[in-house]
């Protein structure tokens, strides 16, 4: 990267270090770079309409990075290690080659100029830039809850298997049955044998047949344990069923039957036995956490999605309440949090006094407050200078998701610093009531 954004050009946009005038001409310098240009190609037009200005095909330095991720590994360079190294070192050579015979010029840029503090502008600017920043996360602006969905059937079975760690609260909506299951099966002990397999409830009604498809990647699994089961190449499943009563309740099994061939008479060939002549060779029952077996032979298989619409149904309903509630939260967040920002500075000053006061009295009780609040509100400065000079040199960053770890810090340095002092003047309080009826009670002892 720092290759492709260092090539000498009149390029007036610092924010695009990488023109696509550029692209085309390194396409004729670099072999390996033309070889995945297709690609490469579909993945700038795609992410040239995140930045600035969607219409002029370019795209800015903070999206280049992606861009260029994402057309490889569509070219299939990510295939495996040794290719993408392959790829890289290649390109890398062929870059440092045109460098060298003068093809093409890099661009010498001094540090503070490329961290944008060479001028007393730029500096203000960045700095401006900054403040914004804090003040954009304060205000709570663009903050909300939507409920979300992926519809991409290839990530689906990954989300799904994550979201068992967090108690099982995605809503998948990339099938359109009642129920949906996804994974692979294989059965060891029948390789080489004629096995149909079938959803089937608790009754034994027949629902789906499963379709098997290539599967090289659970073949390369087992291959060391299982070095001739040849089935695995195929025992990959996907497939949904619906049910014509929506109040069943009934448990869902995958059922394996041994296709049995007709006895032959007399002159005639032997045939493929219809459904009746099947026999039952095993039985697995499907659980939102993986299959059971319940009877018959061994297997081995993966279940990496099981959906049901009225469970769908059910968390979608939920997310729905706690959306409408983190919302309710929201408004008053958007109400208060400049008030808050301005509050919380002000009581960040009494605490610094307060600190400074007791390392004179050898008085450390606002030591901890203090180091925590400095610590997370220097934290949230160095968070929001980085993606100031991001959102000047690259691409719009202040308005994206970049800024979302500032929030809890920025939060909570806001409300230890408030309750740091309230709870000091608090005890202030407490101390000099008991300090007026002690004097009292002097008073009176006294004059007894």
């Amino acid at each position: 990267m720092d290759e492709f954004t260092h090539i000498k050009s009149g390029q007036k946009n610092d924010k695009i270090l990488l023109s696509r005038q550029q692209l085309n001409e390194l396409y004729d310098i670099s072999p390996t770079l033309a070889s995945v240009r297709e690609e490469l190609e579909a993945s700038m037009d795609e992410h040239s309409l995140y930045d600035t200005h969607p219409g002029d095909d370019e795209v800015e330095t903070g999206w280049l990075g992606w861009a260029f991720i994402r057309g490889f590994k569509d070219a299939g360079v990510y295939e495996d290690s040794e290719k993408a190294n392959l790829f890289f070192k290649n390109l890398y050579e062929e870059m440092e080659a045109a460098f060298a015979d003068g093809r093409l010029e890099k661009t010498v840029v001094p540090k503070a100029q490329k961290y944008y503090v060479d001028t007393p502008e730029r500096r203000r600017e960045l700095l401006g830039r900054t403040l914004e920043a804090v003040v954009y996360m304060a205000s709570n602006r663009k903050t909300s809850a939507r409920l979300y969905s992926a519809e991409n059937k290839k990530t689906e079975a990954s989300v799904k298997a994550f979201e068992r760690i967090s108690r099982n609260a995605n809503v998948p909506h990339s099938h359109k049955h009642d129920y949906a299951i996804q994974g692979w099966i294989v059965f060891p002990e029948y390789e080489g044998q004629k096995l149909n397999v079938y959803v089937e409830d608790e009754n034994g009604k027949r629902y789906k047949k499963l379709k098997f498809k290539q599967s090289e990647d659970v073949y390369t699994y087992l291959k060391d344990e299982y070095p001739e089961l040849e089935s695995a190449r195929k025992c990959h499943f996907r497939t949904g069923w619906d049910i014509a009563d929506k109040y069943t309740d009934t448990s869902w099994y995958l059922v394996a039957y041994l296709e049995q061939p007709l006895s032959a008479g007399k002159g005639q060939k032997a045939k493929a036995s219809p459904v009746s002549k099947e026999q039952q060779v095993a039985r697995v029952r499907i659980e939102e956490t993986g299959f059971v077996p319940e009877s018959g032979a061994e297997f081995l298989a993966s279940l990496d999605m099981y959906s049901s619409r009225p469970d769908e149904g059910n968390r979608a309903a939920a997310g729905a309440l706690a959306v409408r509630r983190l919302n309710r939260i929201r408004i008053l967040y958007r109400a208060n949090g400049i008030n808050l920002l301005q509050l919380s500075l002000f009581s960040y000053v009494i605490l610094t006094a307060m600190f400074l006061w007791g390392l004179r009295k050898k008085d450390y009780s606002c030591v901890n407050a203090w180091l925590i609040v400095t610590g997370l509100g220097l934290s949230v400065l160095v968070l929001a200078a980085g993606i100031a000079y991001v959102d000047l040199t690259q691409c719009p960053a202040i308005k994206t998701l970049y800024l979302s770890s500032g929030y809890p810090l920025l939060m909570g340095a806001e409300l230890i610093s408030l309750c740091k002092c309230v709870e000091v003047a608090v005890r202030q309080i407490k101390r000099a009531r008991e300090q007026s009826q002690y004097s009292a009670k002097k008073h009176v002892a006294e004059q007894l």
